[in-house]
């Protein structure tokens, strides 16, 4: 198996590789949510080789019909996640603010910052 430039552990591809299988159980929701968090935590050719993996299709029926399904739903719900695991309170305008956002690259922006944020102001700046 060849290896990604950045990712030296040799069972990384293989991992990854699984991802979307391992996933397709979850509700559409859930399952775009996880994806995209672990999408978010890779460096950049792990993030290239779940693009490759996301433009071929799924063993998975399910993970096929419903992959694009719930997409800014659940970004919006692996960013509460994240926050709450972080402990990270949120007012209920803000937590409806991330609820409500449809916007693809706002809510990717989110959660990135949710890795490293100590509070909603740092979200949100």
């Amino acid at each position: 198996m060849a290896r990604a430039e950045g990712m030296a552990h040799p069972h990384y591809l293989a991992v990854l590789r699984v991802v979307p299988e391992a996933l397709s159980p979850l509700n559409p929701g859930v399952f775009v949510g996880y994806y995209r968090l672990i999408e978010a935590a890779l460096p950049a050719a792990g993030r290239r080789f779940l693009e490759d993996l996301r433009r071929t299709p799924y063993k998975s029926e399910w993970a096929n019909k419903h992959h694009a399904e719930g997409y800014d739903e659940g970004l919006a719900r692996a960013v509460l996640e994240l926050l709450d695991s972080r402990k990270i309170r949120l007012s209920e305008p803000s937590r409806q603010r991330i609820e409500d956002c449809r916007d693809e690259a706002q809510l990717l922006a989110w959660l990135r910052r949710a890795v490293h944020a100590t509070s909603a102001e740092e979200l949100f700046a």
